[in-house]
């Protein structure tokens, strides 16, 4: 895959006028809502719902654990990780011992895992293929929040998409479809990447540290995930387990 620029990603109805932050809430896609009851925790109704905790944390703006008797919560959509929760729960129990869950951009504003697999494959030279576990489309190869779910994660592999072995070795890698540097992440690609990283971290049985690629091989090395991807927010999101 050539890293040439194929187009700006279009940002209208995103855009601030500003660098500054994004109000990524509401962007979120919902599922509908629950009104809180008596003796319920959040634990409770993400295991209800089949979704995470981090993942109504985020679409609701929550920061702890506390919700109040007649509370309306916005349910996180479904539709993001039925096939992530197809191929993963048979595996519950004997995951590899995840450490990072580390986020990237393609780069290119195009793209799926059958492209990206082919280029890491023939062209790189990686043996696995796709250097990554999931990929998060942008609706230009594949559908807008899509998570593809590459072979190594259905092989427990080591990634390849950083350059610390150390890193590949305890990391799962999730690519959001886009160039990052010129445009933000798709609304459907943050909550899709919000209810994935929720999700793992409650499958994966060990303590697991959320990064952006650049924060792992440093800013000498790679702009990764991209000065408009919301590195900052998701670290709000993701506090570090270790």
């Amino acid at each position: 895959m050539d890293r040439r620029k194929f187009c700006q990603l279009v940002s209208a109805g995103v855009a601030t006028g500003t660098l500054g932050l994004w109000p990524l809430r509401a962007l979120a896609v919902s599922g509908g809502t629950y009104t809180v009851k008596s003796g319920d925790t959040l634990s409770q109704i993400a295991q209800r719902f089949g979704t995470s905790v981090s993942a109504i944390r985020y679409q609701n703006g929550i920061t702890g654990d506390l919700i109040r008797v007649g509370q309306v919560l916005q349910l996180p959509g479904d539709d993001f990780l039925s096939n992530v929760k197809r191929v993963s729960e048979p595996m519950r129990g004997g995951l590899r011992s995840w450490r990072y869950i580390v986020v990237h951009h393609a780069g290119v504003n195009t793209g799926n895992a059958k492209i990206y697999d082919n280029y890491h494959r023939n062209s790189v030279g990686m043996r696995n293929g796709l250097a990554y576990h999931f990929v998060i489309g942008n609706g230009s190869k594949s559908g807008d929040g899509e998570i593809e779910i590459g072979s190594r994660w259905d092989r427990q592999l080591n990634g390849g998409h950083v350059r610390s072995a150390k890193v590949n070795d305890k990391g799962i890698g999730i690519c959001l479809v886009g160039n990052f540097q010129e445009g933000r992440p798709s609304a459907r690609q943050i909550a899709a990447l919000t209810a994935l990283g929720g999700y793992l971290r409650d499958l994966v049985p060990t303590r697991t540290r959320f990064a952006g690629h650049r924060e792992i091989d440093g800013r000498n090395h790679t702009v990764c995930p991209g000065k408009y991807f919301p590195t900052a927010q998701m670290h709000r999101q993701f506090p570090n387990e270790w």
